[in-house]
């Protein structure tokens, strides 16, 4: 998992016609992630693709996601159902931070998170989702026919990940949750986030994790990490 203040998306999409990785964003393989942003801590090498957050309110669309439907799914006490609004497709909701979380408050207010649509990324196929955070483009892929095997350690996100399966159970056999980070090699690392923007977290292993969080951060929590050669390796 890279790491760095900006969380960039760094998606890997397997193609039906092609048997190579193709990053959407970045330079990706299945060794590394590179980000032109600046790292910090002793994870340069370890993978990530981050994801992020949109929707509009608990309002919904019109047959999707009904407030009887969404009151059946957990949602976290720190979150929120807001409307996701492809461009392509069909609008679902999402559950984001219900606040001081930048990726959540673009959805909110807008549907969207850096992109509208997926097509562009070419014929549907098979996607890698390394450090997905709350989702938002596993379940852009996923209401677009791919199918995405995401990474994400994050307690607090893999709480609003889940909750957003719950409410779209349409997604439920095109995506599978890994709940461990990526990396170079196995480790148990933790992530801390800026108060005001929850959601953008700054990964340290090692004896990184000592050093003391800077103020007006807060710890989010503490992960495993697995090498992805060696879950590939697996039977």
């Amino acid at each position: 998992m890279l790491v760095s203040r900006a969380v960039l998306p760094c998606l890997l999409l397997l193609h039906p016609t092609s048997a190579n990785l193709a990053p959407v964003s970045g330079t990706c393989t299945a060794q590394s992630c590179q980000s032109p942003h600046p790292f910090e801590g002793d994870v340069e090498n370890m993978l990530q693709i981050s994801s992020k957050k949109e929707a509009n309110s608990i309002a919904g669309t019109v047959g999707l996601n009904t407030k009887t439907e969404l009151e059946a799914c957990q949602l976290p006490e720190f979150g929120q159902w807001c409307q996701v609004r492809p461009s392509v497709g069909s609008p679902y909701q999402m559950a984001v931070f219900a606040g001081k979380d930048i990726v959540s408050d673009s959805i909110c207010e807008s549907g969207k998170w850096e992109i509208s649509e997926v097509q562009s990324y070419g014929a549907v196929g098979n996607a890698l989702d390394v450090g997905g955070n709350m989702g938002y483009f596993t379940f852009m892929l996923a209401n677009a026919g791919w199918n995405v095997q995401t990474f994400e350690p994050l307690p607090t996100n893999i709480a609003l990940f889940n909750a957003t399966m719950c409410a779209n159970p349409q997604f439920g056999s095109r995506v599978t949750l890994h709940e461990h980070a990526l990396g170079s090699h196995a480790d148990t690392c933790m992530s801390y986030s800026d108060d005001s923007n929850q959601g953008d977290g700054i990964v340290r292993c090692g004896a990184d994790q000592q050093k003391p969080i800077p103020a007006g951060y807060s710890k989010r929590g503490d992960f495993p990490v697995k090498r992805l050669d060696d879950m590939l390796a697996d039977p």
